[in-house]
């Protein structure tokens, strides 16, 4: 958009009616030479409420902010291995463990 002054507030603004018929006109005439501010009139225009943008920007944050966390927490494990594969790892090591326990002292 070519106008710095032209922002979300006042495209909100406009779409629910909250200019003045000057205000109006003058947004009218720009969205003529700029196309980029014509489609986010369209663009607003689509969206049936503000909650509705408010919903979509919580969506887009939630979003962001759980890509973010999951990449902060350190994981156990470089490759993610079934948990029953863990398990009967750490089976097979205690029973060998026993087992050499059990032949070592049975042996002397």
């Amino acid at each position: 958009m070519k106008s710095e002054a032209t922002n979300t507030k006042q495209l909100l603004d406009y779409l629910y009616n909250r200019l003045s018929p000057e205000q109006k006109r003058n947004l009218e005439e720009q969205s003529i030479d700029d196309h980029m501010l014509s489609d986010a009139l369209e663009g607003f225009q689509l969206i049936e409420a503000e909650k509705d943008l408010e919903g979509i920007k919580q969506e887009l944050n939630y979003f962001i902010k759980s890509k973010l966390k999951k990449k902060k927490t350190l994981k156990l494990f470089p490759v993610n291995f079934p948990m029953w594969i863990l398990l009967l790892i750490l089976a097979i090591l205690l029973i060998a463990t026993i087992s050499y326990l059990l032949i070592e002292t049975t042996s002397n």
